[in-house]
């Protein structure tokens, strides 16, 4: 457990001090930013209307804000987790074909 917790330490600090780490984090940040932007004018539009006509169902923000903004985000982190821990896999796989074996 204590070769498990080593290693995951010397990844996390990898990661932390990453120029290429906090750029994504960043881009991840503004297409989150954008995509809260883009859902909540499109909420904003159709409260604006329901409240001008008697909408024939009520407003539901779970449907209209908060499931389409995390559908978005969730793609977002599809396309963008495997830029952060690539870099990762990249070590591990070179380290297995060295044939240097990590301790058990």
């Amino acid at each position: 457990m204590t070769t498990v917790r080593a290693i995951a330490g010397s990844e996390v600090r990898r990661q932390l001090t990453s120029p290429a780490s906090w750029l994504i984090v960043g881009l991840f940040a503004l297409a989150a930013g954008g995509a809260f932007v883009t859902t909540l004018n499109a909420f904003l539009d159709q409260s604006g209307q329901a409240l001008s006509s008697p909408p024939p169902q009520p407003v539901n923000v779970n449907q209209l804000l908060i499931r389409p903004f995390l559908v978005q985000i969730g793609l977002a982190a599809l396309l963008l987790l495997p830029l952060i821990t690539a870099p990762a896999y990249t070590r591990e796989r070179g380290v297995i074909n060295r044939g240097v074996v990590l301790a058990t």
